[in-house]
């Protein structure tokens, strides 16, 4: 089963939240601690190393430190970054190539933007901009030489910054001046390198988006349903397209839209009480958005990610005629109803021996084609989940495949290495008794496929 996931601090403990996916779309939530020193899980920021498990930033307002914690696949690592100051607000965290953190943050005590990060044996600090009261609601991004950008909010000018450093030192320059602008700063980079911004508006209480297209910053609002925008989290999936979640002050959700080509798709992420500040967004490799966040109401620090909904259940009906019939399961976890007039034995191919060998019905495989043998014409009925695509092993010489959910095109099949399988296919009729060419897999039907080496088949719809 699919999980989502979430961070809690309930009375003063920080826990991690699963969020599991059930059939059907349904949800269903699980909870383990985190950190369960002091009143945790204020500011905090994720990331997510290769592994996809998760690393966050925040802040303790118990005994007024910066931390960090992180999962290792068996448990979670807790570490004091910062204790210098009265109090640490707005923490960013990215990790290197390397996997090791760097955090942006907001020096209470100095009202400086700060940006410490762990150099393989200990933490180093340093202060970024210290021109005014700046460095409130930082967003921290690292390029592909491990450089950092951050954006920012010089509360001073009610303006939004930005500030990169290039080895060595640190270069900052205004992105948006036009109001009380700037708060709640979000920064990614493209491919190009180029820096994206979310942020709030705070005169006209929207969500606003700027980017750099090489020449000039761009801006543009994105939500202005009443007071909208604040505590936002910005990730550019693969095509650049930004992601970014936000807190609705008016109804007091979290909030989360995405760009599509043609407009920004906005949905409410969790509406339960008064949650939805400090948030932080992350992509997945599958392009899932993970965030973290803070519920006010029960005091808690919370995570959640998007996962795609179990495919539905389908049924299919697989006519078979008098005789022998060259089938295939095409979903997965495959039930079948067997009908009065099919017999009891169905044999699979065995390419390697080049043998047939006796299957049972209940262990019938998608992907892979079988003989079965009817008393007269019946129908085969199958349940299972979709499938739109499968990977088989063949060898040289002929193999029995399946088809997917879908029909699906064979004329330039995409095998490893490539130009191993012929794209003509044979398909048995029992009518005649014969084979006909075919180029085109059919839902419920096995197919004779001729490889030229061992080869991996990749079919999908």
């Amino acid at each position: 089963m699919d999980m989502k996931h979430y961070y809690l601090d309930i009375a003063g403990v920080v826990a991690i939240v699963l969020l599991l996916a059930a059939p059907a779309g349904a949800e269903t939530w699980g909870i383990e601690v985190v950190d369960n020193e002091g009143d945790a899980g204020h500011y905090s920021s994720l990331a997510l190393d290769p592994e996809g498990f998760p690393h966050i930033s925040y802040c303790d307002e118990s005994d007024l430190y910066l931390k960090y914690a992180s999962w290792n696949g068996t448990g979670w690592t807790t570490t004091i970054v910062d204790s210098d100051s009265e109090m640490y607000y707005y923490t960013s965290l990215a990790l290197d190539s390397s996997g090791y953190p760097h955090i942006s943050y907001f020096d209470n005590t100095n009202h400086d933007l700060k940006y410490a990060f762990l150099n393989g044996t200990g933490w180093t600090t340093t202060v970024v901009d210290s021109d005014g009261d700046v460095g409130i609601v930082s967003s921290l991004a690292l390029d592909l030489k491990g450089f950092p950008h951050i954006s920012y909010c010089d509360y001073t000018n009610t303006a939004l910054k930005y500030a990169f450093r290039n080895g060595t030192g640190w270069t900052t320059t205004t992105v948006d001046s036009d109001g009380n602008v700037g708060q709640y700063t979000s920064l990614a980079l493209d491919s190009s390198g180029h820096p994206h911004i979310s942020y709030y508006d705070f005169t006209k209480g929207d969500l606003k988006y700027a980017f750099w297209n090489g020449d000039v910053w761009e801006n543009t609002t994105v939500d202005s349903e009443e007071y909208v925008g604040s505590y936002t989290s910005l990730a550019l999936d693969t095509t650049g397209a930004p992601h970014i979640s936000y807190y609705d002050y008016t109804k007091g959700d979290l909030k989360y839209t995405s760009w599509n080509g043609t407009a920004w798709e906005i949905t409410a992420v969790d509406s339960v009480d008064n949650v939805g500040k400090y948030t932080s967004l992350a992509l997945d490799s599958t392009g899932a958005p993970h965030i973290s966040y803070f519920d006010k109401t029960n005091g808690n620090l919370k995570y959640a990610r998007m996962v795609t909904p179990l495919p539905p259940v389908l049924s299919y009906d697989i006519p078979l005629s008098a005789g022998w019939n060259m089938i295939s399961v095409p979903v997965t976890g495959p039930v079948l109803t067997k009908p009065a007039g099919m017999m009891d034995t169905v044999y699979g191919y065995d390419p390697l021996g080049r043998t047939y060998a006796q299957v049972d019905l209940d262990a019938l495989e998608p992907g892979v084609g079988y003989w079965v043998s009817a008393t007269g014409a019946c129908t085969l009925t199958v349940n299972g989940s979709y499938m739109n695509c499968y990977e088989a092993n063949l060898c040289s010489g002929w193999n029995m495949i399946g088809a997917v959910c879908g029909n699906t095109s064979f004329t330039s099949p995409e095998t490893v290495p490539a130009g191993s399988v012929q794209n003509s296919l044979y398909a048995y009729r029992p009518a005649s008794g014969t084979y006909v060419s075919t180029a085109t897999l059919t839902p419920g039907t096995g197919y004779w496929a001729s490889a030229t080496q061992n080869c991996l088949l990749n079919v999908s719809a």
